[in-house]
């Protein structure tokens, strides 16, 4: 069987956060990819396992693992893993709550993504970088971000993409005490998750808005 198999069905389990699962078949995939030195699925199997060790709070396992994916897509010119790469690291360094370090592997991520015409991935890093400035206070900042990051995913018709933006532009204004506009923020993502029945983000709204 194919790597590039056992990567798409750690990716289906990683879908229905069967986390053991993902993991043995990335696993798989990365012992098959370093016998047939396969350097693309190698970077890919890397790069997921990384995110399994990330959930289980394991973050300087995961960085280790993002790397190594890192300097193989760097190697072979794979210029969409090397963002998203630099744009896990920055994600996990924002959890470790070292902002600085977050803001410097996501400022490359995004470059990479705007250089590459990888819209998804542009509005995946503007959405991160919104997240931090939030963190840091600085709420100006942080909705500048996150707008952009709405625009692109409704040019792309990410609507999950779409919602999450929503979701964090109604935080802020409601940080800041904007009933008002924090509501009608968070009543748009309640809309889109409820029509694509992603019942966590529902649930999640509702407590907001509640």
């Amino acid at each position: 069987m194919a790597t590039a198999i056992f990567i798409k069905m750690g990716n289906i389990e990683f879908t229905h956060c069967d986390y053991p699962k993902a993991f043995d078949y990335y696993q798989e995939a990365l012992k098959r990819a370093e016998a047939s030195n396969d350097k693309r699925n190698l970077g890919a199997a890397l790069g997921n396992i990384s995110l399994i060790y990330s959930i289980k709070g394991q973050a300087d396992v995961a960085l280790e693992y993002l790397g190594q994916a890192l300097a193989i897509h760097q190697d072979i010119g794979y210029r969409q893993g090397e963002s998203l790469d630099l744009g896990y690291i920055g994600s996990i360094y924002t959890a470790k709550g070292e902002a600085a370090k977050a803001l410097l592997s996501l400022e490359k991520a995004l470059a990479i993504a705007r250089d590459i015409g990888y819209r998804q991935g542009e509005a995946l890093y503007l959405g991160f970088i919104g997240s931090i400035y939030k963190t840091k206070g600085e709420n100006g900042k942080a909705l500048e971000y996150h707008e952009k990051a709405l625009v692109i995913n409704r040019d792309i018709g990410f609507q999950l993409g779409e919602a999450s933006q929503f979701e964090h532009i109604g935080l802020i204004y409601k940080s800041k005490e904007e009933t008002a506009k924090a509501l009608e923020y968070l009543t748009k993502a309640l809309a889109i998750y409820r029509d694509v029945d992603y019942r966590l983000g529902e649930a999640n709204q509702l407590g907001n808005i509640g």
